[in-house]
């Protein structure tokens, strides 16, 4: 064909019907290719990161709630803050529980023969607040009524202590029920 012929027939009534329809889809195709498909993904992503920060939102809500309840409980233990600090000391204080040892068995009519400490160093060589221990051993002879008294004025005391094992042995040819007892008590002093 040659131009004229094609220029008739481009605008002949039915072909300009569809020359309308076909310029519409390519400029409708154009908004969903350059304008409404990167609308559409940032919706998606944007809603993705708003669930994304409503968690964090969350989590942070969570974390100054645990902080303002600790607080709280700080608050209430502020007093009591120097019984703390004699139930757990900073130092070994070796003198002190001694010398409490000594208090419970004269108040509890308990002969102490021995007693000894597990090793430890007098010398702080770390400054982290975790609980240390020492493993103590008291050798007393006493009825059991005086004794029980003794363990029960060593868990009165401000100083935290623990007893790992008490050892109980009765002479044989003693049979009486206010016999001396020979005991022995291991235990443990904490201190930070």
């Amino acid at each position: 064909m040659d131009k004229n012929n094609l220029l008739k027939h481009l605008f002949d009534k039915k072909v300009r019907d569809y020359s309308s329809v076909v310029v519409f889809l390519i400029i409708f195709s154009f908004f969903i290719i350059f304008i409404i498909k990167p609308n559409i993904s940032l919706v998606f992503q944007l809603d993705k990161e708003k669930n994304y920060l409503d968690q964090l939102d969350k989590n942070y809500e969570n974390t100054i709630i645990e902080i303002v309840n600790l607080q709280s409980e700080m608050e209430k233990i502020r007093q009591n803050l120097d019984i703390i600090d004699q139930a757990l000391p900073n130092q070994v204080g070796i003198d002190k529980v001694v010398d409490d040892l000594q208090k419970s068995a004269s108040l509890s009519s308990v002969s102490v023969k021995k007693v000894n400490f597990g090793s430890f160093s007098l010398i702080k060589r770390t400054s982290n607040k975790e609980l240390k221990k020492i493993q103590f051993n008291i050798d007393f002879i006493s009825n059991f009524k005086n004794a029980s008294n003794y363990v029960n004025s060593l868990f009165k005391q401000q100083r935290l202590k623990g007893i790992r094992q008490i050892n109980i042995d009765k002479p044989l040819n003693i049979a009486t029920d206010s016999s001396d007892l020979n005991i022995k008590l291991v235990g443990e002093i904490f201190y930070l």
